[in-house]
């Protein structure tokens, strides 16, 4: 039983990519766009990205991406892995994921904290963390990405029981998780993950958690009348399978308080409003707490001092400008404050891999 046996001609696109392919294909998260790789927004209700790395192998890099209107088949050379793969940092999705283990064992980095998940394990991540692939062992993952108005819709659907079987709940981690995400009184910049870790018993997990996968991918290629409800069924099976206390033991992570998500909430406000140029005693002063409070709080929630979460604030603006208007570089530069033009060269180049042009060029010639 395997994900990488799909026929690749159903796929739109298929074989290996060359560093062109990279900056022109659109997919439900330009995951592989060496220019968009710390903030990915889906345009689909739901995706499944299945990813095999092989440390050793002549391509060591493969993955399957399967959506409603978007499916590809890629294989990487340790080249194009290193240039395009490798870079990446810290990102986070507009979605939900669940991040699964087939085989293996993979290391993710999330927010400031290192997790190594085994075969059959995993995570779910709410939208507001950050997190990143490690590629130091060989593994076999799937992740599913659920966008926020297809999961409130599927525990809306929930509601609509017709046995009375359906009523005898158990409060978990997952459920208390997901009913928090939806909760009017919600922090909606509270960071939030819960770990999986499959109980010993559960001797079939795979088997069960293969099958499921297999059905999804198999209705995802193959759509009829019915398709999306017999995937959201299958959607809401997998939740369930996680959310029995006999299958997995569950470690909710919550980073932070609701007063401090808040808190960061209004920090990267005020960072927004002044393109990142704002100092911690302006910041203090506006929100009434000590700098020492402000910058730990950033920090728990960036990973970065507040110097270096407004620089990256500001890098950010540069590259929308660059992308959105016509202003030249120059006129940017000055725009947003730097006095020190190779300074600002250094720090974008670090921030985005390319020099300002080569980020302007490859997006306009995607866009054209």
């Amino acid at each position: 039983m395997g994900f990488y046996s799909i026929n690749t001609t159903t796929f739109h696109k298929t074989g290996n990519l060359t560093s062109n392919d990279f900056d022109d294909f659109e997919s439900p998260y330009n995951f592989l766009n060496k220019y968009q790789n710390q903030y990915f927004k889906s345009n689909v209700p739901f995706s499944l990205l299945f990813t095999s790395y092989f440390k050793d192998s002549e391509n060591p890099f493969r993955s399957i991406m399967l959506s409603p209107n978007f499916s590809m088949n890629t294989s990487l050379t340790k080249e194009e892995f290193e240039n395009f793969v490798l870079p990446r940092g810290l990102h986070q999705h507009d979605t939900y994921e669940l991040i699964y283990v087939l085989d293996g064992v993979l290391y993710q980095r999330i927010e400031n904290s290192r997790h190594m998940y085994i075969e059959n394990s995993g995570c779910i991540i709410n939208r507001n963390v950050r997190h990143a692939e490690e590629y130091v062992t060989d593994f076999r993952s799937v992740n599913l990405s659920l966008s926020k108005e297809f999961l409130l819709n599927l525990l809306e659907e929930h509601k609509n029981y017709c046995f009375k079987e359906e009523l005898a709940y158990e409060w978990t981690d997952l459920s208390h998780f997901l009913a928090d995400e939806y909760s009017p009184d919600s922090t909606q910049a509270q960071k939030k993950y819960i770990d999986f870790i499959p109980n010993e018993v559960i001797l079939n997990a795979k088997a069960i958690i293969y099958e499921i996968f297999n059905e999804i991918t198999h209705l995802i290629l193959n759509p009829t009348v019915g398709t999306t409800l017999m995937i959201k069924a299958l959607i809401f099976k997998i939740l369930y399978f996680l959310n029995e206390p006999i299958n997995y033991h569950t470690v909710p992570i919550s980073l932070g308080t609701p007063v401090e998500s808040q808190v960061f909430a209004e920090v990267t406000n005020l960072m927004e409003l002044t393109n990142g140029r704002i100092t911690r005693s302006e910041l203090s002063e506006k929100l009434n707490y000590s700098g020492n409070y402000i910058n730990r709080i950033v920090q728990k929630y960036s990973g970065m001092s507040i110097f270096k979460y407004g620089t990256s604030i500001t890098l950010q603006r540069a590259a929308n400008y660059l992308c959105s208007t016509n202003k030249s570089i120059t006129e940017i530069i000055e725009e947003l404050g730097f006095t020190d033009r190779t300074h600002f060269y250094k720090l974008f180049k670090e921030e985005y891999h390319a020099t300002p042009r080569e980020y302007r060029l490859a997006h306009i010639s995607r866009n054209d």
